[in-house]
């Protein structure tokens, strides 16, 4: 009230899906009150999955980047984003081309490294 900044909840969930059991899932929330900011984003084939999820803490700077793999190992992640980026790129218009985890995850790390 008066001088204070406004209160802001936001929270959005997309999923995009191909044939295949291919999809793609992002969702993001930003609470000004607490001060936190979450980003989520995963690509799913079938019943398996690699999901980046990013932290970040505005009050204090902190942030954590985990990944979660859903039936894959670690190691499997390098050969299912290509198996994933393959299977995409079928339905995708000539001339585009998907994002994929590792530019993400280098993204968040260069927001890291800004911030931090």
């Amino acid at each position: 009230v008066g001088n204070e900044p406004p209160k802001v909840f936001q929270a959005s969930t997309h999923v995009h899906r191909v044939p295949g059991g291919i999809r793609e899932t992002r969702r993001a929330v930003k609470d000004s009150e607490t001060g936190m900011e979450k980003l989520s984003i995963g690509h799913h084939i079938k019943d398996r999955a690699h999901v980046i999820q990013k932290f970040k803490n505005q009050r204090t700077g902190d942030e954590e980047v985990d990944q979660e793999f859903i039936n894959l190992h670690e190691d499997e992640a390098e050969m299912f984003a290509q198996e994933w980026q393959d299977k995409v790129s079928k339905y995708l218009p000539p001339g585009t081309h998907t994002v994929g985890l590792h530019d993400i995850k280098k993204a968040m790390e260069g927001q890291r490294s800004k911030h931090g």
